[in-house]
């Protein structure tokens, strides 16, 4: 088994270890393919969807897998609808327009944005919320999140947060205030974090990006917008968030 969007290199996975990692479990596309490189066509695709899907690879020598998903010929393309079970839909169209498979991948990642929309409210992150996956390591939403040193440096920038919250009801991006203290900040972005900062996260693939300049409505909702459209987040984290035994002082 292969993935091949999050990096040029292609991470290979015996079939013995399928369904114990992330392989079948995180992939939303799949290439079922006779060739033993990854067609140039399917590389462009991933990368252009890469905000949005996780594509892999089966080739043909891994036949068990090939009888799991009940594949008869080869090549085949198909999203991956239910992963436990190895469930998928089979796209009928050929694997050579482009713009066709384009358009059969956008009708599924619109689908599953659907299902991971955000909320368009700002809500305080906590244990709990974290334990559900928001912005924990399996989250597939993207997460901003503002971290701030007291109530009274979180009531200044409350309102401009929350009416950038509103503009992103329909999108799948969530956002969290965090206090100074409770989580391990500076762990996770490898700096003494000062505040407020404001980042936003994709924990599911460990990447985060840092808002600079003047915490305006229209500044930061720029700054997502880029981001929700395919702007790659440029830095690694250097761990998952967790909640220290830190006591708020709300």
């Amino acid at each position: 088994f292969f993935f091949f969007n999050d990096t040029a290199t292609t991470e290979i996975y015996t079939e013995q270890i399928v369904g114990s990692v992330r392989c079948v479990q995180e992939t939303d596309i799949i290439l079922f393919t006779a060739k033993k490189s990854t067609p140039p066509m399917m590389r462009a695709l991933s990368k252009e969807f890469k905000q949005y899907l996780v594509f892999g690879e089966v080739r043909q020598s891994e036949q068990e897998l090939l009888k799991r998903f009940k594949i008869e010929s080869l090549p085949t393309i198909a999203v991956v609808t239910d992963p436990e079970n190895y469930e998928i839909i089979k796209y009928e169209g050929g694997t050579t327009n482009k713009d066709q498979i384009a358009k059969f991948f956008r009708e599924y990642a619109y689908q599953k944005a659907q299902k991971h929309r955000g909320t368009g409210k700002l809500e305080q992150l906590n244990p709990n919320k974290l334990e559900n996956q928001h912005c924990g390591p399996k989250d597939q939403n993207f997460c901003t999140l503002f971290i701030y040193q007291n109530s009274n440096q979180l009531s200044q920038y409350q309102e401009v947060l929350q009416k950038v919250a509103s503009f992103f009801l329909d999108d799948p991006i969530r956002f969290y205030t965090v206090e100074q203290g409770s989580i391990n900040a500076d762990e996770i972005f490898g700096t003494s974090a000062s505040t407020p900062q404001l980042v936003v996260l994709r924990s599911k693939r460990s990447k985060f990006e840092n808002f600079s300049g003047d915490y305006t409505v229209e500044n930061i909702k720029s700054f997502l917008e880029n981001v929700i459209s395919g702007t790659p987040l440029s830095n690694k984290m250097k761990s998952q968030i967790k909640f220290s035994n830190y006591k708020s002082e709300l």
